[in-house]
């Protein structure tokens, strides 16, 4: 998951019942967790939560929040001051979300005993344009004359269980598949 800012003074709106301009703008961050969403500004980078942030209207455009490192929700603050009173809080939900990767493969026959490489068949999209760091693959096939996974580390992983392989480099160089009698669905 890629952790992602965003200027809060694009998403901000502000009133006065009797037409005053904001003067300043408090924030507060209450997620604690060190995975949690946090305010940066150009004095200070990551300001710790439950923290009062004070800045100048002038400044406002200056007042980012970045992404939780994991995916969840939490409550963050504001309120603004007129040059006489500080307005109410309003708290807003700051959500950190991940758009999970989809890796396909589609059929494929092999003639028996032939070898095939999976990175030549699979495509994964990943909606935040993460990296793909693992690929898992699960091999339903119990049978002795079954298809069968073999990378560079093991040449023949075992039935059922799912193998999680690192992600190398070059796309899965030297992964590949084999096709024993008849053929089989694969993945």
């Amino acid at each position: 998951m890629q952790r992602s800012a965003t200027n809060r003074s694009t998403l901000l709106s502000y009133s006065d019942p009797n037409g005053d301009a904001a003067t300043k703008y408090q924030f507060w961050d209450s997620g604690t967790s060190a995975t949690s969403a946090y305010f940066w500004t150009p004095t200070n980078t990551h300001w710790a939560a439950n923290t009062t942030i004070e800045v100048s209207a002038a400044d406002l455009a200056n007042v980012w929040v970045r992404s939780g490192s994991t995916t969840g929700s939490e409550t963050l603050w504001v309120r603004a001051f007129d040059g006489s009173d500080w307005g109410a809080w309003d708290t807003f939900a700051m959500a950190s979300t991940n758009a999970t990767p989809v890796a396909a493969i589609n059929d494929h026959s092999l003639h028996q005993g032939q070898w095939a490489k999976i990175d030549n068949w699979l495509s994964v999209v990943d909606g935040d344009n993460d990296t793909i760091t693992k690929y898992q693959f699960w091999d339903s096939g119990t049978a002795a004359t079954s298809a069968f996974f073999w990378t560079p580390t093991n040449s023949h992983w075992p039935p059922t269980p799912s193998s999680t392989f690192p992600r190398p480099i070059a796309p899965m160089s030297g992964s590949r598949v084999a096709r024993r009698p008849g053929p089989r669905r694969c993945g």
